[in-house]
């Protein structure tokens, strides 16, 4: 797994594009250290050649939000 510091923070090119799996990991770690147990990444689609989308979803199921992360950085925005 490719691991990097914040997804919230600009990190320089990695050495290899993130993938679906990367990307739910990384959520699904981020989540566990901040307590919110509640929270899991759900699907994780391509968006064009440079994004994926990551679903972020209640444990019941229910969508909270939507999040684009660059694949070659790791940076992301709500």
């Amino acid at each position: 797994m490719i691991k990097f510091f914040d997804l919230h923070t600009y990190v320089t090119p990695a050495k290899e594009a993130l993938t679906a799996k990367d990307v739910r990991q990384i959520l699904n770690e981020r989540f566990r250290q901040e307590g919110k147990d509640d929270l899991v990444a759900g699907a994780v689609k391509a968006k064009g050649d440079d994004f994926l989308v990551a679903e972020v979803r209640r444990r019941d199921g229910s969508l909270v939000k939507l999040v684009e992360i660059n694949k070659r950085t790791g940076a992301w925005r709500p």
